[in-house]
């Protein structure tokens, strides 16, 4: 990123009539309550202080210092580096702050829209002036008792209302709900209400887990989470909706959903925070079948799959139930695929910045069913899409699918980590997902071919 042009810094503390010395000292004996004597030492720290406040230091309880304004400076670099190199859509610089600019408007609404009257201009150095310089101008007039207004927090709500509003699946996480998110990558449960977030146009999309506290107070599939704890979840990031919802085992917390679309019946709930169990699959046979129930592509999951398929007699056909399955790592997805799989053949293409990769079977699958049956819905997403796009397209297989047309996710992301986490972490979208043939379910989905018969349970 360019140095940006301080001109219009300046020029707002200096009149023609003043040296910018003069102009800065009575900045600090208005604005700084430095009146009377000052030592020399105390009069430049005290100047060093104001020209901070004019270039984005002080704010909203942030120090005044050189190092808080590069620390800010360095963190919208990196940003802005982050997404040019990874993200799908690759915006330009000024593209970029003119995002950021818009989405913080968006986002804090009409009580602060006078600080963003300045129209972002086509040069990036003035775009940048003038981004920042509403931030400041935030920071420095936001109410005492507003939480949250510093520069540094301004600046992430900024970018990810920017992302999120061209992009569904892309977010920026400040650091305590990365630190959660890495955590939970690598955990067997968690201590929450049992629901999960989709984006949703209002607010966070609710899918309640069976069984779990949400679905058994009232929470519907579909409902809209519109408060948490009286805190409006409009603009929260599912990630920031989903910490909030956690916490400690028999805590409580009040949610207010909306059951439906734009209108309709609105509801408070208070719900028993337990522990959710995660179990990524699980296995039963009957008498005709192998049964996989794969709730989330985990590589422990993946694991536990090929073992059991290495562990079962021949002749049997096998059931795979995508229901309710989100997805995950896109290289997991693959494995599983290539369990069903015969060496060579053509599992997916992805579409990068860096360009088109193709991956095909590495290994001979484990076990050859006689029949392969594939259970989906309308959460089935992601990698699981790709799963059944890649065995449906491989005709000896038999595979038949069973349920209603899939969720239409085809592109993956990828988490970025700011200074390896300390400034919080970017998920992009980083690649296209396609089918062996070239497929495209990406806001389509994939349609089953028959219903799922009934009495098949959950």
């Amino acid at each position: 990123m360019q140095g940006w042009n301080l001109r219009w810094n300046v020029a707002s503390v200096c009149s023609a009539s003043e040296t910018p010395e003069v102009s800065l000292q009575n900045v600090l004996l208005k604005n700084l309550k430095g009146g009377g004597r000052m030592s020399r030492r105390l009069l430049i720290s005290r100047m060093a202080a104001a020209l901070g406040l004019f270039l984005g230091v002080s704010a909203g309880g942030q120090d005044s210092d050189a190092n808080s304004f590069e620390a800010d400076l360095d963190f919208l670099k990196g940003v802005m580096a982050d997404i040019q190199a990874l993200w799908l859509r690759k915006p330009s610089d000024r593209d970029m702050i003119a995002g950021f600019y818009a989405g913080l408007s968006r986002e804090l609404g009409a009580k602060y829209r006078k600080y963003f009257a300045r129209a972002i201009p086509a040069d990036f150095d003035m775009a940048v002036d003038i981004y920042l310089g509403a931030i400041v101008e935030i920071s420095k007039n936001a109410p005492k008792d507003a939480q949250g207004f510093a520069v540094r927090v301004l600046l992430e709500r900024s970018v990810n209302a920017y992302l999120g509003n061209e992009d569904e699946y892309a977010a920026f996480i400040p650091r305590t709900i990365s630190q959660v998110v890495l955590t939970e990558k690598v955990s067997k449960g968690y201590v929450g209400i049992g629901v999960d977030l989709k984006k949703g146009p209002d607010g966070p999309i609710c899918f309640p887990i069976s069984g779990a506290q949400a679905a058994l107070e009232g929470v519907r599939k579909g409902d809209v989470l519109l408060e948490i704890d009286k805190r409006e979840a409009r603009y929260m990031t599912i990630y920031e909706a989903s910490e909030r919802l956690r916490g400690k085992p028999e805590s409580k917390v009040k949610i207010r959903v909306r059951h439906g679309e734009s209108g309709a019946e609105e509801e408070e709930l208070t719900i028993d925070r337990a522990r959710i169990e995660s179990a990524p699959l699980e296995i039963r046979s009957t008498d005709t079948a192998h049964h996989f129930r794969l709730t989330k592509i985990v590589p422990a999951a993946v694991e536990a799959m090929k073992t059991g398929l290495m562990s079962i007699g021949p002749g049997k056909g096998i059931v795979i139930d995508l229901r309710g399955n989100p997805g995950g790592d896109y290289g997991d997805s693959v494995k599983v695929a290539e369990l069903f799989l015969p060496k060579g053949v053509a599992i997916s293409k992805i579409q990068k910045l860096s360009g088109e990769e193709r991956k095909v079977s590495e290994n001979a699958a484990p076990y050859v069913p006689s029949k392969l049956s594939i259970f989906q819905d309308g959460n089935t997403a992601s990698g699981a899409e790709l799963i059944i796009a890649a065995l449906t397209a491989h005709k000896p297989l038999r595979v038949r699918t069973f349920g209603t047309k899939t969720f239409g996710k085809g592109v993956t992301q990828v988490q970025v980590s700011i200074k390896a986490g300390k400034d919080g972490m970017l998920v992009l979208t980083d690649a296209k997902m396609y089918g062996p043939n070239n497929e495209d379910w990406d806001g389509k989905g994939l349609e089953s071919d028959e219903e799922l018969p009934a009495g098949i349970a959950r």
